[in-house]
């Protein structure tokens, strides 16, 4: 049977056509925004594009819960380290649905004091990660209270955990397969990391010790992602630093890169947010922006995204509460930025002289922070539900006409990004006209959208046997397979 050679027979180069109809439909996108943002004259002209942009994310991920439920919270242990204490909570953010955490709590607190929320990048034991423990004992030593939060799929948090095993991971393994579920959902798996630390700011503000108008928040990687989601959904934080994480679509979009299915906002290239959004979403409250000089996430995009959130600043009279700062190093929370962290919130929660200098703490072994007993909620909660129940829940709600099939149709169209060009006009080529093995086999192709080359091979049946249906028939890797798919 017949198959294409290359550049379809010589007829087209199809080799790039979908990341260049990718980059051409974004690059529109994206000069829109630039030409919409440069047009903000004035605060509320600016704020209305943030309740736009903020409306969207919200949707695109598929709303946040919206009851708050018992926390249920309980300290299951205590470390002392000197200076500070460890706590170690659990808290469920939906009912059964357990977050383990950290709360850093400096000795001799007489009086409520300014807090950071700690929200974790992609090591697979989070709070336990040499780096991560590294940034809130810093911080602690310092005088600020933190809190530490195991997002979903890392730390003791595992979502495909039996029988003492992990069933899928790393963690970015484990987020992508949940997310996926919830995106055939019309949701994001980021709604439960978000809802969990805004749960996690809930508890907070039950503790004495902490002074709920000055919480901040920091994150690098994931976290960053995750820092710039709640900088955009959760309006009690104070100050942010997100970190190894801003930048702007456009430029991420030239690196060729996947991210993790919770780090995609649908929509996003054409109603944002985009990063500098992430900045300017908590307007006109402090931020720093962390970036590191050799990542690949580019450093040219943090410094772009910085630079259009500073003409918003602007507007409020306040550019000086955003800025940006680099470490000579790759992607990591570095020493250099602990250093910037400890003293970005010194000066911003505290009037404080930017005078701290890293060191190297002493850090713990990942047993010594479980919350649970055996390191994972799954092993030793067994109602505890995972995100599978949790977008099944969420399903479930639909009502019948959210399922029928016309309004499903749609639903993939519009998660797809496919146009529907079925209206235009279609000139089929046939390329080749033969018969093989007794079946007359053309090679046909033609253009299905604008600059997308569709190929395919028509196989009629004998002229002894009537055609009775004609039937499409679609395999994994194209019409290559169909010598493999004769009988």
């Amino acid at each position: 049977m017949q198959t294409f050679s290359s550049c379809v027979d010589g007829y087209y180069d199809v080799s790039n056509q979908m990341i260049a109809d990718l980059h051409q439909r974004a690059t529109k996108n994206f000069r829109q925004q630039e030409l919409e943002k440069s047009a903000f004259d004035s605060i509320e002209a600016f704020e209305l594009h943030r309740k736009r942009v903020r409306d969207h994310f919200l949707k695109a991920i598929g709303e946040l819960p919206t009851e708050r439920t018992s926390l249920n919270a309980q300290c299951t242990g205590k470390l002392d380290r000197g200076n500070y204490i460890i706590e170690k909570i659990l808290y469920e953010s939906l009912p059964n649905f357990f977050v383990t955490s950290l709360l850093y709590v400096p000795k001799g607190i007489t009086e409520p004091q300014p807090t950071i929320v700690f929200v974790h990048g992609h090591a697979d034991n989070a709070k336990a990660f040499p780096q991560y423990q590294k940034v809130c004992i810093d911080l602690v030593e310092n005088g600020f209270v933190v809190m530490a939060i195991d997002p979903p799929g890392q730390g003791e948090r595992f979502q495909y955990f039996e029988n003492g095993e992990r069933k899928i991971g790393g963690c970015t393994t484990e987020h992508t397969h949940a997310g996926l579920r919830f995106t055939l959902c019309g949701a994001s798996i980021a709604r439960h990391f978000i809802w969990d630390v805004i749960r996690g700011l809930d508890y907070l503000e039950t503790r004495l010790e902490v002074d709920p108008d000055r919480i901040g928040l920091t994150g690098n990687s994931g976290g960053g992602t995750q820092s710039s989601f709640l900088m955009m959904s959760e309006s009690r934080f104070a100050a942010a630093m997100p970190c190894t994480f801003i930048m702007t679509l456009e430029s991420y979009m030239k690196t060729g890169q996947p991210q993790d299915s919770e780090q995609i906002v649908p929509g996003c290239f054409v109603h944002g947010p985009d990063h500098d959004d992430y900045i300017t979403a908590i307007a006109p409250k402090p931020v720093r922006v962390g970036a590191v000089n050799y990542d690949f996430f580019p450093i040219e995009g943090s410094f772009e995204a910085v630079a259009r959130a500073k003409k918003i600043y602007a507007l409020y009279s306040a550019d000086d509460k955003v800025d940006i700062v680099t470490a000579p190093c790759q992607h990591e929370y570095s020493i250099e930025l602990r250093q910037a962290c400890v003293n970005f919130f010194k000066m911003h929660f505290r009037n404080e002289r930017p005078n701290f200098q890293a060191s190297d703490p002493n850090i713990l072994p990942d047993q010594s922070l479980w919350v649970t007993p055996s390191g994972q909620v799954l092993e030793n909660y067994p109602k505890s539900r995972t995100v599978f129940d949790l977008n099944l829940e969420r399903f479930r709600t639909f009502n019948e006409s959210e399922r029928k099939i016309e309004d499903l149709r749609e639903r993939v169209i519009s998660v797809l990004g496919v146009e529907d060009n079925r209206k235009a006009e279609i000139h089929a080529r046939v390329i080749s006209d033969q018969v093989i093995d007794g079946y007359r086999t053309e090679k046909i192709f033609f253009i299905g959208s604008t600059d997308i080359v569709l190929t395919g091979v028509m196989i009629h049946p004998k002229e002894e046997i009537g055609v009775e249906r004609t039937e499409l028939v679609i395999f994994e890797n194209g019409t290559n397979e169909i010598p493999d798919r004769k009988e």
